[in-house]
Formats: structure tokens, C-alpha cells, sequence
């Protein structure tokens, strides 16, 4: 399955399942925070406008068709999230970028997030190719935050061997996710 709508005349108008939505979704996170957050002067506003572009993409997603830009449809929301946020500020007095720097900041940004490939779902795809021994090792390294000693006592292996193995699967990670990007 598809975690962004595809080009594919076949699939498209068609509207996108949940699942599909979804991965979508996590699919942009990484690039439509960045772009937030280039076209915001207050950091404190950039998750309030993530979460709200994320709501409303939620609510209006039967009306995305499969086969045109999702990427550029949450973009459009963001910014327009982020203008009604600088638009609310502006009547409070509150200092932000001006119209016009916002808007340039924005085409800029927009050029830069959209030509950067998703890797979220290809990271998805490929960490279910992997064993389940080398995805628990990853897990206590990177999601849990232990250490490769400790791992290495509860399993009574060496963190040399450890450290080998682990260095093995990202690099067949890296190699997957490559693999997978256009």
C-alpha cells in the first residue's frame, strides 16, 4: 500500500482510505514542521499550527482525490494557518514578519520542503523487512534510550558484537530507504 497518493491513472479521483490518509499524513510531518516553522516568527505558535493544519486536513480529507499533490494541499493549509495566527497577533500588536517577507519566506520554503523525498514511510517499510532480533536492538538503542552495555548484559552478548550488528542494520536501512526514494 501506497503511503501517499500515486500518479497512477488508475488510482486517481479516487479517494484515499484512512490508512492510507494516515500515512500520508506522517509521510509530510518532518517538511510541513519545517516549513511552519520557517514562516513563523514565534516559535511558540509552530505546534499550535501543526495541530490545527493537521485537524483540518483530517476533517476536509474526503475531499483530497488520490493522484494530485498531497503535499502541496498541506502546505497551502499551513501557510494559511500560520497567516490567520500572524493576522490575530498583528491586531494583539505583537511584533512578526511583515505580508510580503512571509510570503517570499513561504515560496522559498515550499520550493525547499517539496523537493526534499519523504522518508518516513520508506523508513516504515523497510524497518518491517527486518528481523525481529535487529528491530528489538533498535528499539532499545533509539525508542527506549538504553544503552548497548546494558543490552548487551541482558542478552549476555559482547557491545562490540552489538555495536557491529547495529552499525550492519543501519547501513541496510540507509541502503532500503535509498532504494525506495525517487
Amino acid at each position: 500500500m501506497s503511503p501517499a497518493p500515486t500518479n497512477h491513472a488508475e488510482n486517481q479521483g479516487k479517494k484515499l482510505s484512512d490508512r492510507e490518509f494516515e500515512l500520508a499524513i506522517k509521510g509530510i510531518q518532518r517538511g510541513l514542521c519545517g516549513y511552519i516553522a520557517s514562516i513563523t516568527s514565534h516559535s511558540s505558535d509552530r505546534d499550535d499550527i501543526l495541530q490545527e493544519t493537521n485537524l483540518f486536513l483530517w476533517q476536509r480529507k474526503n475531499e483530497f482525490k488520490s493522484g494530485t499533490n498531497f503535499k502541496a494541499w498541506a502546505f497551502k493549509v499551513a501557510y494559511f494557518k500560520a497567516m490567520g495566527s500572524r493576522r490575530d497577533k498583528v491586531r494583539r500588536g505583537e511584533e512578526v514578519f511583515s505580508e510580503d517577507i512571509t510570503q517570499r519566506i513561504a515560496t522559498g520554503a515550499e520550493s525547499y520542503f517539496d523537493n526534499s523525498p519523504d522518508k518516513f514511510p520508506a523508513l516504515e517499510n523497510c524497518l518491517k523487512k527486518l528481523k525481529p532480533e535487529e528491530y528489538q536492538l533498535l528499539q532499545e538503542k533509539y525508542f527506549k534510550g538504553n544503552t548497548i552495555t546494558d543490552f548487551s548484559r541482558r542478552n549476555k552478548q559482547s557491545a562490540g558484537t552489538l555495536l557491529k550488528k547495529l552499525s550492519r542494520i543501519r547501513l541496510r536501512l540507509r541502503a532500503c530507504i535509498e532504494q525506495q526514494l525517487p
